[in-house]
């Protein structure tokens, strides 16, 4: 089992980070929910990087982090989904504002 969690959170999360990156420039940059969804990670996984190494755990702490990222990514896909919503809108009600 170690052995699994270990292969699964060392390919699975530079993969979304990269991912992350890559769709920040997909469409009109900055792609809002990749923004939100992108500091959302950064955040997370700061969670377990930044005491990992201030303890010299770092690898264990990342291990740790990177596994609970995978199923974090659903829930801030959803987070994510919800803020750019609204990030929008506030675009929109600016762009309306200057055209006034």
């Amino acid at each position: 089992m170690g052995t699994e969690i270990l292969v699964l959170t060392y390919l699975t999360t530079p993969l979304i980070f990269v991912i992350n990156i890559a769709l920040l420039f997909k469409g009109k940059f900055p792609n809002s929910k990749a923004l939100v969804l992108l500091l959302l990670n950064v955040v997370f996984m700061g969670y377990f990087i930044v005491p990992g190494l201030f303890s010299e755990h770092f690898i264990q702490a990342y291990f740790v982090g990177g596994f609970f990222l995978i199923p974090f990514q659903i829930i801030a896909v959803l987070v994510a989904k919800l803020l750019s919503c609204k990030i929008s809108k506030l675009k929109e009600l600016n762009n309306i504002n200057r055209a006034k």
